[in-house]
């Protein structure tokens, strides 16, 4: 069964490829603790039909739905589906609440969705 999943936070690496740039997604469970996946962990869920993600918009704009997608030089990346939107839904999203110090160190923990 696949569950409709909220992505509201990323940990992005300042690189030049819009591609790279995402390593981490997470967001907010029911019960209110903040779950996070790798970008690999993500992708796999998302194409092995675990997770469906979707994202707010930037600055009050329609949410979007996430798929994963593949670049011209072959990295798995996830991206929201074209929209009509320019902003990148994704690439607008805080980074998780209070990092970098306590919060990465829970997520290496393993908290999983």
């Amino acid at each position: 069964m696949t569950i409709d999943v909220e992505i509201k936070y990323v940990t992005k690496n300042p690189r030049m490829d819009p591609h790279l740039a995402i390593q981490r997604v997470g967001g907010v469970n029911l019960d209110g603790r903040v779950w996070s996946l790798t970008l690999p962990e993500a992708v796999n869920g998302a194409r092995n039909g675990t997770y469906h993600f979707w994202a707010a918009g930037a600055g009050g704009s329609p949410s979007a739905w996430v798929e994963p997608q593949i670049s011209a030089s072959g990295n798995w990346y996830l991206k929201t589906v074209a929209d009509g939107i320019f902003a990148d839904n994704l690439l607008s999203l805080p980074d998780f609440p209070g990092a970098p110090a306590n919060v990465l160190a829970q997520l290496a923990a393993g908290l999983r969705i």
